[in-house]
């Protein structure tokens, strides 16, 4: 019997905390300075290298794959954390939400 491995749910609050310590990390931003309202562009001012460095990250961590240009447009960090969380739920839950 084939087994398929159960990948945990994580919480939204667990995937904002991941979120905002690598945006801390890349943009050398104190994690206090990055908020819910904080925009990759002018907040954060991300340029798309370093933007995909997140994705990637965070698509191997949450082991999904996620639309770069969607984030984008997304543009503010709590539009994507709910993108990701909702992602990363789904793939836990087998596909289903």
């Amino acid at each position: 019997m084939l087994q398929t491995r159960r990948v945990p749910v994580p919480t939204r609050a667990s995937v904002k905390a991941r979120l905002i310590d690598l945006l801390s990390e890349i943009t050398q931003l104190s994690p206090t300075q990055i908020g819910e309202d904080a925009t990759i562009d002018n907040d954060l001012r991300m340029e798309s290298v370093a933007f995909a460095e997140v994705q990637v990250t965070v698509e191997d961590e949450y082991d999904i794959e996620i639309d770069p240009i969607e984030m984008l447009e997304l543009n503010r960090l709590g539009a994507i954390v709910d993108y990701i969380y909702e992602r990363a739920a789904e793939r836990a839950n087998g596909g289903r939400t």
